[in-house]
């Protein structure tokens, strides 16, 4: 069962396990899911760059998304194409990330056509 979310902005808690970022929803039915494909590297660098952190067991941080341009964002996407029932984004750095289908549980209308971020302790 998918359920849908009705907020502007959202926040989880990426922390490190084995070799990538991962993150729960409990209310959502998501434990553990991993961020690949390239959307592990641009959380990685966006985690050292602005907040220090470096990949490696007890790591996290909070991480703020949203469909929609907010202050003090760090990073923006703009949708390219899907693949694996998942979608492919492209930053405005030319960074290339997977997000998994997990993401629709956060958004009623599917994969957003823009992605904003934000990284905080």
């Amino acid at each position: 069962m998918t359920t849908f979310i009705n907020n502007s902005l959202f926040t989880i808690q990426p922390y490190w396990l084995g070799r990538t970022w991962v993150f729960d929803a409990p209310n959502l039915g998501v434990m553990a899911e991993p961020f690949v494909a390239g959307t592990n590297i641009v959380l990685t660098q966006l985690a050292q760059t602005r907040l220090g952190i470096e990949p490696s067991e007890g790591a996290k941080f909070q991480l703020i998304f949203s469909a929609q341009g907010f202050p003090g964002l760090h990073l923006s996407f703009r949708r390219q194409e899907p693949e694996f029932n998942g979608y492919w984004y492209l930053s405005e750095a030319q960074d290339w990330a997977w997000f998994s289908p997990a993401m629709t549980s956060f958004f009623s209308n599917g994969y957003p056509e823009e992605l904003y971020l934000q990284v905080l302790r």
